[in-house]
């Protein structure tokens, strides 16, 4: 039997630390050994989400000391040997999303599952590869929840952020008609990407929710699709058409309010992290190969993304803090190293 490759004995990284003013203490953790189908990285770059702020606010106690971080970019350093459903090319970088229930990527190494991870395209900026992983890749799976989306008139109901900006795109991409709910702040660039209307939050809800008082037959528009980023499907389902698709990208719908037999809509839910746990082989393939078509259409310019800020690892607590607190659509990534 193949010994493992040997590796750092150490990692240093931002950790879950409940009793601190941001939840975040720099530490340095020893690495385990490596499990079959996994691959030690050196991080380059790491992506900031609101992901991580929610964790942090949701994780129990028992967490202290768990590394935080879901995106990372960074080389393959070494591999458990015979890796068989994604082979790994030791010394070549590769983009990403890893297992909320381990250590994650704000980290000098990270231990991904080999199956998640993503050769880049090439010329495609380490940075902006590291940005894409989690709002990419849910846009991704949200776009392919819906079929048949041609010339269809469709919603997305917070826009404005990266997950927003890059499933706004894909849908323009399939020549679906957009409208776009989002701050007055990014209609500019929402309706230069190929948005057919916008309306700010206050203007939609009292054109379409405020006046229903549970009446769906008063609803003015309607909607072959809706993808819901801000945890408002429950009452965004009214608005759909007959046999139209609610996709809950944040949250889920407990209960469908809609009357029985009569608009009929499809409810569908998005949990990228369920990944691995509850998903194939054959599943992180299709994960990979949505991830390099959007890799290629990010460098090809066709997706809208929000505006990129490099910092400092060291930044990593303040920026979460101003990520929580801010909602200015811009994305942190940090440099590791």
């Amino acid at each position: 039997m193949n010994e493992v490759p040997k590796m750092p004995q150490n990692t240093k990284g931002f950790c879950f630390a409940p009793n601190t003013p941001l939840k975040l203490s720099l530490q340095e953790k020893p690495l385990r050994a490596l499990n079959a189908g996994e691959t030690l990285i050196q991080n380059l770059f790491v992506g900031l989400n609101p992901v991580d702020y929610k964790l942090l606010d949701s994780f129990s106690p028992k967490k202290a000391g768990q590394i935080m971080g879901v995106d990372g970019v960074g080389i393959a350093l070494t591999s458990y040997p015979n890796q068989e459903h994604n082979p790994i090319k030791i010394g070549q970088i590769y983009a990403y999303h890893t297992d909320l229930r381990s250590d994650g990527s704000f980290s000098t190494y990270s231990i991904v599952r080999s199956s998640a991870l993503m050769p880049l395209v090439a010329s495609l900026p380490l940075h902006i590869a590291a940005s894409l992983p989690c709002p990419g890749l849910t846009a991704m799976q949200a776009l392919h929840k819906v079929p048949l989306l041609t010339g269809r008139d469709v919603l997305v109901y917070g826009a404005g952020g990266a997950l927003g900006r890059i499933l706004l795109s894909l849908l323009v991409r399939q020549n679906a008609r957009v409208s776009a709910v989002a701050s007055k702040k990014h209609h500019s660039v929402l309706l230069a990407q190929g948005a057919w209307a916008c309306y700010e939050y206050e203007e939609f809800c009292a054109q379409n929710l405020d006046s229903i008082n549970g009446a769906i037959e008063s609803v003015r528009n309607r909607f072959y699709a809706i993808f819901d980023t801000m945890g408002k499907a429950s009452e965004l389902v009214c608005l759909l058409g007959y046999y139209g698709h609610i996709v809950s990208i944040l949250g889920r719908i407990e209960e469908n309010a809609v009357r029985a037999f009569t608009f009929c809509p499809s409810l569908h839910e998005i949990a990228l992290g369920a990944i691995h746990e509850c998903g194939s082989e054959a599943d992180f393939r299709r994960l990979r190969a949505q991830g390099e078509e959007l890799f290629s259409l990010v460098l090809s310019g066709e997706i809208l993304l929000p505006d990129i800020q490099i910092i400092d690892f060291a930044e990593i607590p303040q920026a979460l803090s101003e990520l929580k607190s801010a909602h200015l659509g811009r994305k942190f990534v940090a440099k590791v190293s």
